[in-house]
């Protein structure tokens, strides 16, 4: 699942894993395993102090994006026996669709960005070419 955002990564593996009929914590052991983002750290560290009943609540609040922290706190519902599978299937929803909108926002300011690269290089090319020849007349007048 390469280039995918890791919240989602995280997701789509539970939820896989609660299809196949295997726990909760088998799809987030298997999340851990295979991915390297930072996120996959970050869930390591919350797991374990869930399971030692330390301040798991504590890693969640220091987690900045609203996604993350909602995706921690349904897969502790989870672990605690709830049953997740439709809270799992909306949040997969709005995350596909807060990953559409900041793809759009990227695509929308991406022409502005490629003007940069005209501006500074292009044009002034450009105006070498058109003003050359009426510096050089007016010069050559002198």
């Amino acid at each position: 699942m390469e280039g995918l955002a890791p919240p989602l990564e995280l997701l789509i593996t539970v939820k896989s894993s609660l299809e196949c009929g295997e726990s909760v914590r088998t799809g987030i052991l298997k999340y851990i395993s295979t991915s390297r983002s930072e996120f996959a750290q970050t869930v390591s560290r919350w797991l374990f102090a869930l399971d030692q009943n330390g301040k798991h609540l504590d890693i969640v609040k220091l987690i900045k994006s609203s996604h993350r922290q909602s995706i921690l706190n349904v897969l502790e519902q989870g672990l605690r026996g709830q049953s997740i599978m439709f809270v799992l299937t909306e949040l997969e929803k709005e995350m596909n669709d807060a990953c559409k909108r900041e793809m759009e926002q990227y695509i929308a300011l991406l022409p502005i960005k490629l003007l940069i690269p005209l501006l500074l290089f292009q044009f002034p090319a450009y105006l070498i070419l058109i003003l050359g020849p009426l510096i050089k007349n007016f010069l050559g007048a002198l």
